[in-house]
């Protein structure tokens, strides 16, 4: 079996004798890749140990990744990209209106109010997101704004 360097961060003898390849990524076996599979197997078999306790900063980096994805995942939920783009459009024309001294029609208001109540949910997420990647909340222990 051959593992590509670039995966290897440490290589250990046990107290046994036997080599530990300590690895950042997991060693997966192609689907149908036979002869992979009975290569790991019999390099196994010899002892060796695949040893798959990632560092501390990958695991940091792994849990700020996935709470980054979730208040994504999130806020797309609220407003798709395409939404947001058209919400910045019509923030810009109201602020524009304001800017001048101009009163609002009463759609122009109920939009602002609209966009101002998706940007608190937004904010909310991206707040809550921040505070738990600089806190070390893992993500199943973060209380989501609803």
């Amino acid at each position: 079996m051959e593992l590509g360097e670039s995966e290897i961060l440490d290589v250990y003898e046990l107290p046994d004798g036997r080599l530990c390849f300590k690895v950042e990524t997991e060693i997966t076996v192609p689907l149908g890749d036979i002869a992979f599979g009975d290569k790991l197997e019999a390099w196994l078999a010899l002892g060796n140990v695949i040893n798959q306790d990632r560092s501390v900063a990958y695991r940091e980096e792994q849990r700020i990744l996935k709470i980054k994805e979730e208040a994504e995942k999130r806020i797309i939920a609220i407003a798709p990209e395409y939404k947001q783009r058209n919400m910045m459009a019509k923030g810009l024309v109201i602020t524009e209106k304001l800017a001048r001294d101009e009163t609002l029609t009463a759609e122009e208001q109920t939009a602002s109010d609209e966009l101002k109540a998706t940007w608190a949910q937004i904010d909310a997420i991206r707040t809550t997101a921040d505070t738990a990647e600089t806190d070390g909340t893992a993500l199943g222990d973060i209380t989501w704004p609803l």
